[in-house]
């Protein structure tokens, strides 16, 4: 059930302001007084304003003073309005161990996204929204304190047939030394492909940013480099894309939400090898906790506030 801020101030300032603003106004010239009824949710530091046309504002100010960028969903919730500012994309564990063919033949989903998320990222950072990369990379500390269930669970048979866990050495793999597995500087940890000359161009230009990852969630410790960059920069809002759908992004996403972060996932931007049900419930929770949308409604909506 949704709580309802009370604060008097907060919510005639911005009814006022809304009706006066194009971005809701023209939707529903018919209706006198529409402004009126515009919905408060959350408290006074962390709040949504709804209109009664179904428009998400998550920008969290009470004028539309700055920039925004208004995107269409696909879920239940049909728009939102996001502060390019307080926004970023969080793209997860796009890397060799995860896509390359000579490693995961079944991830030809996930290969397949690759060019749909370059145009994406593209449109997101013309519009001044941060690329955030989230990727395994272990170090020395982090494999003494793994516990022995994501030992075991991330256990595999390599080349030479012998099962390989975090931080062993996987072998060469098309005659390229892959290195230890998911561990930070090795091959079989670096950005898929393309992705990785395209992921440096980004970092270089400081549009991007790189964070490591020791559990399938990138949030899961308060203390992670991600969390303190979130909230250091004041970021609310986070598009979520990469592999695997129902574990490493549907990890992040959730601790996410459970952080207060709006979270919205880009359906055909994620994929998985795991069943498609798995898939399923990722998409239905999401559309719970959060927004769906896809490559197709972003970049339709970034070309418009572009140009």
């Amino acid at each position: 059930m949704r709580t309802i801020i009370s604060l008097r101030l907060l919510s005639v300032a911005i009814k006022c302001i809304y009706a006066a603003n194009i971005q809701y106004h023209t939707l529903n010239n018919s209706q006198e007084n529409e402004f009126d009824k515009v919905s408060i949710v959350g408290n006074t530091d962390n709040f949504w304003k709804i209109s009664p046309t179904g428009i998400y504002d998550l920008t969290r100010k009470i004028s539309m003073s700055s920039k925004t960028v208004t995107i269409s969903m696909t879920g239940s919730r049909k728009r939102i309005i996001i502060d390019p500012q307080k926004t970023a994309v969080v793209v997860i564990d796009m890397q060799n161990y995860f896509l390359h063919p000579s490693i995961i033949p079944a991830a030809v989903e996930g290969r397949a996204i690759v060019p749909a998320l370059t145009e994406v990222i593209r449109g997101f950072r013309l519009a001044g929204i941060q690329i955030l990369w989230i990727e395994w990379g272990l170090g020395e500390k982090d494999l003494q304190r793994m516990p022995p269930s994501f030992i075991d669970g991330y256990s595999s048979v390599g080349t030479d047939n012998k099962l390989k866990t975090f931080g062993d050495n996987l072998g060469r793999i098309d005659g390229i030394d892959a290195g230890r597995k998911l561990m930070r500087g090795s091959w079989n940890a670096q950005a898929w492909s393309t992705l990785h000359n395209f992921q440096l161009s980004g970092l270089n230009e400081g549009t991007d940013m790189h964070f490591y990852k020791d559990r399938l969630s990138g949030l899961w410790s308060s203390e992670s480099s991600l969390n303190k960059h979130l909230s250091e920069r004041n970021i609310t809002t986070l598009f979520f894309a990469g592999v695997n759908t129902d574990q490493c992004v549907w990890g992040t996403m959730s601790d996410a939400f459970s952080r207060g972060l709006d979270v919205i996932l880009v359906n055909d931007l994620t994929a998985t090898t795991s069943p498609s049900f798995a898939t399923q419930m990722v998409k239905m929770n999401a559309n719970l906790i959060g927004f769906v949308t896809n490559s197709t409604e972003i970049l339709k909506s970034l070309s418009v506030d572009i140009n």
